[in-house]
């Protein structure tokens, strides 16, 4: 039941460039701003992957990216409670807790 129920989306993604500002985000239709995506993770202009909560962009954990290595994101949303955590694997590594709930 995706309107109460729990989920999980995962992909990949490579950057092409150094402190790019390239986001990844789910919405429930056409999205306008950032109030209208369920979830927002993105590579950010600092070299890091961050996500958003609602209130501003937020790491559980400093994830820093490289140019053309690819990244491996599994995310957990749980629609009843409008929460999602995310995690990070980077290709070759260990999986990374992005940030939770």
């Amino acid at each position: 039941d995706l309107e109460s129920g729990t989920f999980t989306v995962e992909y990949d993604a490579t950057p092409q460039g150094n402190n790019i500002d390239s986001l990844f985000t789910l919405s429930d239709g056409t999205a306008a701003a950032y109030a209208d995506n369920a979830v927002l993770v993105r590579f950010n202009s600092l070299g890091n992957i961050d996500a958003y909560d609602y209130d501003n962009y937020y790491a559980e954990n400093t994830i820093p990216y490289t140019t053309s290595t690819e990244y491996h994101f599994r995310v957990e949303i749980d629609i009843a409670n409008q929460m999602y955590s995310a995690y990070v694997t980077p290709s070759g590594g260990n999986e990374i807790t992005r940030g939770t709930d």
